[in-house]
């Protein structure tokens, strides 16, 4: 059996008409008009872009010259002190010389005295010295005078001539922005009729949004070194309410009267406040490489587990046998914050490098955008292909690496205005907890029969803890 096909039967899907590409005659029709706007664009704004070019141009010197200025400026001022303190010693032996030679000229009674000494030649000899080195004095004096009074005249001349300067450069940075901002109204986006515009000004945005990646991870890792500083910290206090509970324990026959459960209470805090602290960190790590994020779950686990736990304790030796084991976990979380410390510091090293490397691609893409730009308006409204009279003078690179602190690091005492210390509960305690009060596992504590080297302790204890402390 055999099937009908009609003549006029479409030999393809129905919906084969709106895969057709579009003609080049439509096109043509769509294109042309937008082409035309963006040439009316430059047309209209053709004068404006001269003048900008001709002002750039004619003060393309000044902000080079206003920094060689400045520095003239500074080296005048500090000859200028150097000349004035040399004048005062001048004048001060000036006077000198000049009494010591009217000793020798004015005295009647002292030219008597040689005379009747039979000494007139020392006389006159010393007289002639006197005046000598009187006279010389004076000439040196005349001629710092001279020197410094010049020297006060080219500072005022440079100090004129850097107002001119000044004015210039303000200019120069004017313009600047201005063609900045007139080359954005015309040629921001997709412009019809110039794809090697287009080209460059996707690069530049690339280079952009690769610069403003390395900023962001630059100063994460500055804020996860300050916060792991606080995070040194906040371990340091802890230690510091450790070590006075167990002298609390120690001073009191009562464990329940020691006061020593509110010194836990407080190490306590300062345990919660580092743990946050890394837990932060982590945060503005994100994401982290391998070796880093295995570092900092480990210390977030031991200093989780470095808790002393009041409610399963009955009696003094199992208080420090928790106490012990806490010190010995906030030892082993000290030495890993080390660790994690610097991994971070040297993620910090590198994206500083990066940064820099980045300010660079992105001046060139900046540059490379601003010249096609300028051959843009010449091609519309100058002759042909004719390079622009004016090329960039100025580098932005430095500008672009400016990696300014967000305001959202913690501050570096952080830990100390959160949490004042407060005098221990504890009477007997030797001293109140301070930075200089490091801490050293309690395990030593336990019996007064042992009393631990400062080498034993120092090798245990990454802060080389204060010997006061130490008991045997």
């Amino acid at each position: 059996m055999t099937s009908y096909t009609s003549p006029i039967a479409p030999t393809s899907p129905p919906y084969a008409l709106s895969q057709d590409p579009v003609s080049p005659l439509l096109q043509s029709c769509t294109v042309e008009p937008a082409i035309a706007a963006v040439r009316s664009k430059i047309a209209a704004s053709a004068s404006l872009n001269s003048s900008l070019l001709n002002l750039l141009m004619l003060t393309m010197d000044a902000p080079a010259a206003l920094g060689h200025m400045s520095t003239h400026i500074t080296i005048l001022r500090t000859e200028l002190s150097a000349h004035s303190v040399a004048l005062e010693a001048l004048q001060k032996k000036a006077l000198q010389t000049l009494r010591r030679h009217e000793l020798f000229r004015d005295s009647i009674v002292r030219r008597l005295t040689y005379r009747i000494t039979a000494m007139t030649a020392k006389f006159r000899e010393k007289s002639h010295v006197a005046e000598k080195e009187y006279t010389e004095t004076v000439k040196e004096l005349s001629r710092a005078e001279t020197r410094l009074k010049l020297l006060a005249a080219k500072l005022q001349e440079a100090e004129q001539e850097r107002k001119k300067l000044e004015q210039q450069a303000a200019e120069h940075r004017e313009a600047h922005r201005k063609i900045d901002e007139l080359y954005e109204s015309v040629f921001a986006g997709p412009t019809p009729g110039f794809a090697e515009e287009d080209k460059r000004e996707s690069a530049y945005d690339v280079a952009l949004q690769n610069l403003e990646r390395t900023k962001k991870d630059l100063l994460a890792a500055r804020k996860a070194v300050r916060s792991l500083v606080q995070t040194g910290n906040a371990f340091k206090r802890a230690g510091n309410f450790l070590v006075h509970a167990v002298n609390a324990v120690d001073a009191s026959f009562f464990l329940a009267l020691s006061g020593a459960e509110e010194e836990i209470k407080t190490h306590e805090r300062y345990r919660t406040m580092a743990l946050s602290l890394v837990e932060h960190t982590k945060d503005s790590l994100r994401p982290m490489d391998r070796k880093a994020e295995e570092v900092a779950k480990r210390l977030s686990d031991t200093i989780r587990k470095g808790v002393v736990n009041l409610e399963d304790i009955s009696s003094k030796q199992l208080f420090l046998d928790s106490v012990a084991e806490a010190g010995k976990d906030l030892n082993e979380a000290a030495v890993l914050l080390d660790q994690l410390k610097a991994l971070v510091k040297e993620k910090e090293r590198t994206a500083a490098q990066n940064l820099g490397q980045t300010a660079r691609a992105l001046e060139d893409a900046r540059q490379a955008l601003q010249e096609v730009r300028q051959e843009a308006f010449e091609k519309v409204v100058g002759f042909g292909a004719a390079p622009p009279a004016y090329h960039e003078c100025c580098d932005r690179s430095s500008q672009f690496e400016e990696a300014a602190d967000d305001g959202s690091v913690l501050s570096d005492t952080f830990v100390d205005q959160e949490f004042v210390d407060a005098p221990s509960s504890d009477a007997h305690s030797p001293q109140t907890p301070s930075e200089t009060t490091p801490y050293y596992s309690p395990s030593f504590l336990h019996s007064n029969a042992f009393s631990p080297s400062p080498d034993v302790v120092s090798a245990l204890d990454p802060w080389a803890p204060s010997r006061k402390l130490a008991r045997g």
